[in-house]
């Protein structure tokens, strides 16, 4: 597991926009991070089956009261992306990504304008 608070997101943050000076899709990334106060990232793919199926189970229903916003499926393979959407503020915020069959969950903590996403979705 790998966990960036506070200090470590913004450190993330000024790399980026290092490498933004010439890349487009450096400074959209950078865009979207704007808001973003943690990062949360849990691999767990290495682990024996037995623990890669509890801590799927765990996962599972820790998030089965969650707004799901999206869910993809590519040959089997799954990723959910779960948020907390305030319709008012216009902001999707603390993000939770996870695919069962990657064994992989990654957090974001904070917020992120839904405005954004939309513009980045929409870019080819």
């Amino acid at each position: 597991m790998v966990r960036l608070g506070r200090v470590a997101s913004a450190a993330l943050k000024g790399t980026i926009r290092l490498a933004a000076i010439n890349d487009p899709d450096a400074r959209a990334a950078l865009k979207l991070m704007k808001g973003l106060h943690g990062i949360t990232v849990l691999d767990y793919e290495d682990c024996s089956t037995a623990d890669k199926e509890y801590i799927s189970r765990k996962l599972e229903r820790a998030l089965s009261g969650s707004e799901k916003l999206l869910e993809a499926k590519d040959s089997g393979d799954k990723m959910m992306i779960y948020g907390v959407v305030d319709e008012k503020s216009g902001t999707v915020s603390d993000f939770v990504l996870y695919s069962p069959s990657d064994c992989a969950l990654v957090c974001l903590f904070g917020s992120i304008s839904m405005e954004a996403m939309a513009r980045i979705a929409s870019d080819d």
